[in-house]
């Protein structure tokens, strides 16, 4: 943690490992899943942070939720194209399901 100048960064770092595991996971259940329908994200999203929830608590308690949310939107941004054709969801509305 030395490397870092706040707190906030710490975060942010642990922020982006964990939404990369949320990736992995959800690229996972769809190889896994592949009888459901495509447009089947919300499940494997809210499971993998139900089995990892003490980060999202985390960040609650500390009132920095908005790290968050804006790691999880701009990670997602180049991604929007591939979930539009992935899900069969028109690109305009891709940030409703994210």
């Amino acid at each position: 943690y030395r490397n870092f100048d706040e707190i906030d960064d710490v975060l942010r770092m642990r922020c982006d490992q964990v939404i990369e595991g949320l990736l992995g996971y959800l690229q996972t259940y769809r190889q896994e899943h592949p009888e459901e329908p495509r447009t089947t994200i919300l499940k494997p999203f809210l499971r993998y942070f139900y089995l990892h929830s003490e980060f999202l608590e985390l960040l609650m308690k500390a009132k920095r939720i908005h790290i968050f949310e804006d790691a999880l939107i701009n990670r997602f941004e180049p991604f929007k194209p591939m979930f539009s054709a992935f899900y069969g969801i028109e690109e305009d509305y891709v940030d409703y399901v994210m």
